[in-house]
């Protein structure tokens, strides 16, 4: 069972609780490197349910209400540009139609958030894929 989305003022996000700080800063220190690498690209493929199917330098993927995510990495991302777009979390199949808007993820510079959308812009469950480069 999903908790109740935790909405942060700033910018709709939920609040990042005192675990989910743990585990970001886990995930840095099993870095070699906290900081962004130039030219290093990481990537996601989260599924609807927020469950991480595959990626590189993506330690874990957290929903938190309809069509809300976090993704955490290994590394510092706070100063990469990232790129997600709907996509699909099995090996065929055209993925559903939708929208996607993606952030830093607030007080945590080794995750990003994601939002996910329906075609008409209701917030909802979308599988997705994402990349960030620096």
């Amino acid at each position: 069972m999903q908790a109740a989305p935790r909405l942060d003022a700033r910018g709709g996000q939920p609040v990042v609780t005192p675990a989910e700080a743990r585990q970001a800063r886990a995930a840095l220190k099993k870095s070699a490197s906290s900081s962004a690498v130039v030219g290093t690209t990481s990537f996601a493929v989260v599924g609807s349910s927020g469950n991480l199917i595959r990626g590189r330098g993506a330690v874990s993927a957290t929903k938190y209400g309809a069509g809300q995510y976090q993704v955490l990495f290994n590394r510092n991302v706070t100063r990469s540009a990232y790129l997600a777009t709907i996509g699909t979390d099995q090996q065929c199949c055209v993925p559903p139609a939708g929208e996607i808007s993606v952030a830093p993820r607030l007080d945590t510079p080794n995750a990003v958030f994601i939002q996910t959308y329906d075609s008409t812009g209701v917030p909802a469950d979308r599988p997705f894929h994402l990349a960030v480069f620096s």
